[in-house]
């Protein structure tokens, strides 16, 4: 199976990384990094990030993030998750709130259960908040999640379960 995300925001960006799933079977817990570059060199310092993002619960499950960039300083992160509606919300705030250099490359790995199946990634409203508490808005490019397996007939009825494997 195969696991394809693009997150791209105008110059200076909130990206993914092309991912490839090859897990035994769908189920399996798969890592989608959140990157971006050019951030305090478009905006200057950074207190506030918000990074609220969209998908189909049919095809991912929320199960947590991890692999926080280590450039960041303390931080208070939070995650509003609402899964019924397949919906999640990162905030990232500086804890001191005097802002700091925002880090490139990624940010941390948002942790699914891979259903099976294809949604988009939606980002929406990407904001982040300067020093000077100035909100920027950046472009958004969608992306998605891709995965398919191989099923394999055997003998039987085309619409019985046990007829297939994979």
């Amino acid at each position: 199976a195969s696991l394809l995300l693009v997150m791209i925001v105008n110059a200076q960006t909130v990206t993914t990384t092309d991912q490839v799933f090859s897990g035994p079977d769908f189920g399996t817990t798969v890592l989608v990094p959140i990157n971006s570059s050019d951030i305090t060199s478009s905006y200057g310092n950074i207190i506030i990030a918000t990074i609220p993002l969209d998908f189909d619960i049919n095809v991912l499950t929320y199960v947590g993030y991890t692999n926080l960039n280590a450039g960041f300083p303390a931080l208070n992160i939070s995650v509003t998750p609402n899964g019924s509606a397949g919906e999640l919300q990162f905030n990232i705030e500086d804890q001191a709130f005097v802002g700091f250099a925002w880090p490139d490359g990624k940010i941390l790995d948002i942790q699914f259960t891979f259903l099976g199946g294809q949604t988009t990634i939606n980002l929406k409203d990407v904001e982040f908040l300067d020093e000077f508490f100035t909100s920027y808005y950046p472009s958004m490019v969608d992306g998605s999640v891709q995965g398919y397996t191989t099923l394999t007939g055997s003998n039987g009825d085309w619409d019985e379960a046990s007829t297939w494997t994979g």
